[in-house]
C-alpha cells in the first residue's frame, strides 16, 4: 500500500485526479525491487494540500501534459510521473529516457532518474501502467502470469515481468552507462570529486494498473474468478471483464444504474459520479460501438447502492490471439524472496 489514502472525489480536474490516483495506486505484483515511491518519501506528508494547489491553478500541469493527451497511455503515465517527481517537495527529477548505447547500438532506455531529498545517489525508477485480463484456461497453471493478457492480445503480465526484471532494470549495470550516470552523482562520500565509476543508483519499480477477472452469468457459473497471478499484491486493483453478449446479464446481476465509458488516456482514476449517465443511454453507446468495432472498452459502473467499480467489455470472439509465455523465466531470485 502507499500509506496515504486520498479522496479522489475532492478533485474535478481530470489531470489532478489522475495524479491523485498515481499517489494512491498499489503495485500489481511484488518483486525483489523496492516499489514505487510513496507520497511521504516524496515529501508529501499532506498530499491533499499539494493537489489542492494544482486544482486551484492547473495551468502548469495542463501545459506539461497537453502533448500527452493524444498519445499512448504509457507515455501519458510517464509524463504524470515526471510532473510528480519534479514538483513534489522531497524529490528532484534529474532526467528521463536516458539512452544506453553499445557503440552505435541502442540497448534501451532508463525510464527515470530522480533524487530523494539530499541523497548523494539518485534513484533509477522504472514505471509501467498495465491493464490485464485473466484467462480462465491456459497457457500455464492456474496462477501463471501468462494467463493475464493485455486487451490487444499482444502483451502479458509474464512477458512484462520478464522484460522488466531481465532487461530494463539490469541495464543499470552496463559499463556503457557509467559515463552518463556520473553526470547525476552528487559526489563521492569522501570528497567533492566524482569517482571514476560512481556507485550505482538505487532502483525502484512502479508497475501499476488493474487486473480484470472474468465474469460469467450466474447461476450457470456462479464463481468465474480465476486465481490471482503469481506474485500479485494483496491490494492490487481489480475489475471484471466480460464479452459483449453477457452485458445484459451483467447489468442485471450487478444492478447497474449508471455507467460511462473511460477514454484513453484517462484510464487511471475513475470518473466523477456526475459524469455517469443512465444505463439505458449508455447501453445504446455500447451497441453502436460493438456494431462498428471489436476493440475492448473500459467502463465505470455505479450500482443501486451508489458503489462504483470498473469493468472491461470485449468483443464476443475475444481474444483472437494469446501471447506465448516468455522463452525463459527471470534468472534471479523469485518473486517471494522479499
Amino acid at each position: 500500500m502507499t500509506g496515504i489514502s486520498i479522496d479522489l472525489e475532492r478533485y474535478r480536474h481530470p489531470l489532478v485526479r489522475d495524479l491523485a490516483w498515481l499517489l494512491n495506486a498499489p503495485a500489481l505484483i511484488k518483486t525483489r525491487y523496492r516499489g514505487r515511491p510513496t507520497a511521504y518519501e516524496l515529501g508529501l506528508s499532506e498530499p491533499t494540500a499539494w493537489l489542492d494547489t494544482l486544482e486551484s491553478d492547473p495551468l502548469m500541469i495542463e501545459d506539461t501534459l497537453s502533448n500527452s493527451l493524444n498519445r499512448r497511455l504509457g507515455h501519458y503515465h510517464e509524463q504524470l510521473w515526471h510532473v510528480l517527481l519534479s514538483q513534489a517537495p522531497g524529490s528532484t527529477l534529474l532526467t528521463h529516457n536516458l539512452a544506453v548505447y553499445d557503440g552505435k547500438r541502442t540497448l534501451g532506455e532508463l525510464d527515470i532518474l530522480y533524487r530523494e531529498g539530499k541523497d548523494a545517489l539518485p534513484t533509477h525508477l522504472e514505471v509501467a501502467i498495465k491493464f490485464y485480463l485473466g484467462l480462465p484456461h491456459g497457457p500455464g497453471p492456474a496462477t501463471a502470469q501468462s494467463r493475464w493478457i493485455g486487451a490487444g492480445g499482444i502483451d502479458s503480465l509474464a512477458l512484462k515481468h520478464v522484460h522488466l526484471l531481465d532487461h530494463q532494470l539490469p541495464m543499470l549495470r552496463h559499463d556503457y552507462l557509467q559515463p552518463a550516470l556520473s553526470d547525476y552523482i552528487a559526489g563521492d562520500r569522501n570528497g567533492d570529486e566524482k569517482s571514476d565509476r560512481p556507485d550505482l543508483p538505487h532502483q525502484r519499480l512502479a508497475l501499476l494498473g488493474v487486473l480484470f477477472y472474468p465474469w460469467s452469468s450466474p447461476p450457470s457459473n456462479p464463481s468465474a474468478d480465476i486465481a490471482a497471478p503469481q506474485g500479485a499484491t494483496a491490494h492490487h486493483l481489480r475489475g471484471d471483464w466480460l464479452p459483449w453478449h453477457a452485458w445484459p446479464a451483467y447489468r442485471s446481476h450487478k444492478r447497474i444504474r449508471r455507467a460511462v465509458r473511460m477514454n484513453k488516456p484517462h484510464w487511471l482514476a475513475l470518473p466523477r459520479r456526475e459524469n455517469l449517465i443512465d444505463v439505458g443511454a449508455f447501453e445504446d453507446e455500447l451497441k453502436a460501438h460493438f456494431a462498428a468495432a471489436d476493440f475492448p472498452v473500459q467502463i465505470a459502473i455505479e450500482d443501486e447502492h451508489q458503489r462504483m467499480a470498473r469493468a472491461m467489455i470485449v468483443a464476443d470472439r475475444w481474444p483472437s490471439v494469446v501471447p506465448l509465455p516468455p522463452r525463459r523465466r527471470p534468472r534471479r531470485r523469485s518473486l517471494h524472496d522479499d
